[in-house]
């Protein structure tokens, strides 16, 4: 769950530089699809596949802008806040234990 918040938010610092220069990354983008993708198998062979399925989702969309549509994107949840709360909610839940 720790590498769910991690990534959420080194892909916030990447979409606060995309902001201020306007200037898309390749090479960040690729490894952002990566390490989106690889967190989604990792969780899904955990059994949370809940938050593995938004993460093969944010994996796919930075890997191929423009796949999903704008509607899919908003119903699946994508968003970096949702991601690290499902993620810090699972460890509260596993520290609990």
């Amino acid at each position: 769950m720790q590498n769910v918040i991690l990534a959420a938010r080194e892909t916030a610092v990447y979409l606060r530089q995309l902001q201020q220069t306007g200037q898309a990354d390749h090479a960040v983008e690729r490894q952002l699809a990566t390490l989106w993708t690889r967190l989604g198998f990792e969780l899904d062979d955990l059994g949370l596949n809940k938050l593995a399925k938004r993460c093969h989702i944010s994996g796919k969309n930075w890997a191929e802008p423009g796949f999903y549509d704008a509607h899919f994107l908003q119903q699946a949840d994508i968003s970096l806040q949702t991601m690290e709360k499902l993620a810090e909610q699972i460890l509260i839940k596993l520290k609990q234990k």
